[in-house]
């Protein structure tokens, strides 16, 4: 048949549109009717990048389940314990094209599974706490999908939307069977009762999808609160309406909101970009400006899901003026103490300094610079990925004198800090980090000097975030 434009009908089950979607990626999430929210979700778009990278973008959501806010403390750890198996698992398939995607997906399963049976065998409050999970994981050209419950996946092409997970309920087992039909299924009261769950056995079962993907093409996650009240008709019509697909989420939500759900809301959109005559990917027009990113850490705390940009914001704000206060106190004070020691005459310096190896021009060379600094490498706040760690295996290979790693507590960018007359050795760090040449570098000896390596003041501290990788 033919579609005329804006419109859509039914073509062998799936709803059809014409409309041409837009570009980026989003994330609602709501209680709906509910006091607590069990629902958790994350994804991570990372086609914008400017080097080249195997995997476009990964999104998760899970469902929990288990009385006293287990289901939350469930579906919280899942998510986070995925993202950062897939940091960790990643690096040989990212090196690797011929490495299956499917394997990576099912190792990271088995070891969110392993994290949530863990936890609950060790605290009694959470026994038999569980969660679905649905995540994708998109390359060039493939998507990788994998399942366990009832939350679900779709993929938008060509104008259609198609289921590509099958509920793990024991209604759907009884319509697989004929015993029920998928109408008498939809009104009994054990609907949600799911036969496969994360985290209630030592191990899971994983229906694992591959599909093929195109530029445009858009992949839905959303839990059952959602797909219960609003048809597929609904949702392809509000993700082909919407002028991003974060105002998608938020409208599928409140549309499942406004039709009675019972249950809390959740939902996820990304669309795989358009490529570009260079060859690379466009960056998302949307996502930068209007997309809020819920990440595990901040859902585990209980932040809402609205304003967190804002909020960071105005506490980023406030640190800042309170470490300018402290520098400027602590400067004035490291000025005057340098001054008076230099007035004894330190000359041990000066002749250390005299005998450095120098390159033409004045430059310490690097394999020596190298070998007189410490540096403290710290993952940056709310970051789950431990880059930290990636970074330090570096750092040793090329030769530093030590390294430390940890976390920093308030700083949530990547960034440098330096000691004073180590701006040379700050330099040298981010060029063997590969870090971009527009990272903020700082000079801050009171912060550096807090840190030591091998008893010995560190020379630059280097904080990461999540979007940093090893090259």
């Amino acid at each position: 048949m033919i579609i005329p434009s804006h419109g859509y009908g039914d073509v062998n089950g799936k709803y059809v549109m014409s409309e041409t979607f837009s570009r980026g990626y989003g994330l609602k999430s709501s209680a709906g009717p509910r006091e607590l929210n069990e629902d958790t979700a994350f994804i991570k778009d990372m086609s914008s990048r400017s080097r080249r990278t195997r995997y476009l973008c990964v999104g998760i959501i899970a469902d929990g389940m288990g009385g006293h806010q287990a289901g939350e403390v469930a579906s919280s750890e899942a998510v986070q314990a995925f993202f950062e198996a897939f940091n960790a698992k990643k690096i040989p398939y990212e090196q690797d094209y011929s490495l299956d995607t499917r394997e990576l997906m099912r190792e990271i399963f088995s070891s969110v599974n392993s994290t949530v049976y863990d936890i609950a065998r060790r605290d009694n409050k959470l026994k038999g706490m569980g969660t679905t999970l649905t995540a994708f994981i998109a390359e060039k050209g493939r998507l990788t999908v994998g399942h366990v419950g009832d939350t679900r996946a779709y993929l938008v092409q060509e104008g259609s939307i198609s289921q590509l997970t099958q509920d793990h309920t024991l209604v759907e087992d009884m319509v697989r069977d004929r015993i029920i039909t998928r109408e008498q299924a939809a009104a009994r009261s054990d609907r949600n009762v799911i036969t496969r769950a994360i985290g209630v056995d030592p191990a899971v079962d994983v229906d694992i999808t591959t599909v093929p993907l195109s530029p445009r093409d858009v992949v839905f996650l959303c839990t059952d609160g959602l797909y219960e009240v609003v048809s597929n008709h609904d949702i392809l019509l509000k993700l082909s309406e919407a002028d991003s697909m974060q105002s998608a989420c938020q409208g599928l939500v409140q549309l499942a909101i406004a039709n009675g759900t019972t249950d809390n809301v959740t939902a996820v959109a990304w669309q795989a970009p358009e490529i570009t005559e260079s060859g690379a990917y466009a960056v998302p027009e949307k996502a930068s400006s209007d997309t809020v990113v819920l990440t595990p850490r901040e859902r585990h705390r209980g932040l809402p899901l609205e304003d967190l940009r804002t909020r960071r914001r105005k506490k980023l704000l406030i640190i800042a003026l309170f470490a300018l206060v402290v520098l400027v106190g602590f400067l004035l004070g490291w000025l005057v103490a340098g001054w008076v020691k230099n007035r004894g005459g330190d000359t041990q310096g000066v002749a250390q300094a005299e005998t450095e190896k120098q390159e033409p021009g004045g430059r310490t060379d690097s394999a020596e610079l190298r070998r007189q600094t410490y540096v403290v490498l710290l993952n940056a706040a709310g970051s789950t990925g431990e880059p930290a760690l990636r970074a330090e295996r570096l750092i040793m290979e090329l030769g530093y004198a030590g390294s430390k790693t940890g976390t920093a507590k308030n700083t949530t960018k990547t960034i440098i800090y330096y000691g004073e007359g180590d701006r040379e050795k700050a330099d040298l760090v981010a060029e063997d980090l590969h870090l971009d040449p527009s990272t903020e570098r700082s000079l801050d000896p009171e912060v550096v000097s807090w840190h030591k390596v091998k008893d010995k003041e560190s020379d630059v501290i280097v904080v990461l975030a999540d979007d940093w990788d090893i090259p």
